[in-house]
């Protein structure tokens, strides 16, 4: 009988760690092109806020839904933005 490997982390902790480098990339791409003068301090942007960011949002916009879509969570953040338009700069800046 072989034994399987045992995964070092579950399917899902790995597909959300991907989910956030390719948002942390974005965010770098977007502020490099279409700010100047802004940097990002990767030690500023945690789980902490990221975190706080999607239960603001599934609380203000989805109410009792609290696995929104892609597209839900889209929606919701230009709704959310047009809102506070200083947020991505508190969040990435730590303003």
């Amino acid at each position: 009988m072989t034994e399987k490997p045992i995964p070092l982390t579950a399917k899902s902790n790995l597909e959300d760690t991907q989910s956030t480098i390719i948002g942390f990339l974005q965010l770098c791409f977007i502020i490099s092109h279409e700010t100047s003068g802004w940097s990002i301090v990767p030690a500023m942007i945690n789980s902490d806020s990221i975190e706080n960011y999607f239960c603001q949002q599934s609380g203000k916009f989805n109410g009792l839904n609290t696995h929104p879509t892609a597209l839900q969570y889209q929606r919701n953040a230009s709704m959310y933005y047009s809102d506070n338009p200083h947020y991505l700069r508190k969040v990435t800046l730590g303003d």
